[in-house]
């Protein structure tokens, strides 16, 4: 009997740190949208793994309200849009797709999708960075 009162404060403690680290994993989303918000611009397309030259003019214009405008299906057009996670939805028009947010900090944004048959990867930039640095 001794014994294992002597083995409850160090149980207490384990269960307190298990339930601490589980409590911190459910925290914020990854991606916030106001971080999403704005015009990106490719920097480097890839379809299956190969550098895409026909996607050099590629762009993300995610405004307020879950609007996107992009080229993406080859014409500029709207889109709704919804942000889960690192998930966006593009919804409500000629092309329903989803992305994977791969990276999105500092001016840069990789997207991964796959549409069709084929498998992309979008390297973007802030298009107000892309302009600066041309500067």
């Amino acid at each position: 009997m001794n014994n294992a009162n002597s083995l409850f404060p160090v149980c207490l403690l384990l269960l307190t740190s298990i339930m601490v680290s589980l409590s911190s994993c459910g925290g914020d989303a990854p991606f916030q949208e106001e971080e999403l918000l704005g015009r990106w611009d490719i920097e480097t397309p890839y379809r299956n793994g190969k550098f895409a030259e026909s996607l050099v003019d590629l762009f993300f214009d995610f405004q307020e309200g879950n609007r996107l405008v992009t080229n993406v299906t080859g014409d500029e057009q709207a889109f709704s849009y919804e942000l889960d996670d690192e998930l966006i939805y593009q919804r409500e028009g000629s092309l329903d797709a989803t992305y994977t947010i791969e990276e999105l900090a500092e001016g840069r944004l990789v997207l991964i999708t796959r549409l069709h048959i084929y498998d992309f990867r979008f390297e973007l930039v802030r298009a107000n960075a892309a302009e600066e640095a041309i500067q």
